[in-house]
């Protein structure tokens, strides 16, 4: 039996993207108040995370469900919606800090701003 390259399964994306969450959680749980003593590294970090998310979304939309026996399918559809719930808590709360930082930013650190609120809106997860 011919052994097949796989670089990347969906189960495989969805442990991976979960861990991501679970960080961003960790993130605005117990860093935001420390983070938050630096405005300027914080939102560095924060369109950082985006970027990231950004590239796991792009990756998603790669993924063979071929592979998916289905025996799994039900586990994965159910992963993915709690992610898809996750994620949008998760890009709810980043849209709502962004807001804040809006208000309290002067017009230069703004730009940098707007870059990190345009990378939530280019690429979100749908799946059918």
């Amino acid at each position: 039996m011919q052994e097949r390259d796989s670089l990347l399964t969906i189960k495989d994306w969805i442990e991976s993207f979960w861990q991501f969450q679970e960080e961003d959680i960790k993130f605005f749980l117990e860093d935001l108040k420390e983070k938050l003593q630096n405005p300027k590294e914080f939102l560095r970090e924060l369109k950082t995370r985006m970027q990231t998310r950004k590239a796991y979304y792009k990756l998603f939309k790669h993924l063979s469900w071929r592979d998916i026996s289905s025996e799994e399918l039900p586990w994965v559809f159910q992963k993915l919606d709690e992610i898809l719930t996750r994620e949008n808590i998760i890009t709810g709360t980043i849209e709502k800090v962004l807001d804040i930082f809006s208000e309290a930013f002067l017009e230069e650190d703004l730009r940098e701003l707007k870059e990190t609120g345009a990378l939530i809106k280019e690429d979100k997860i749908i799946y059918h």
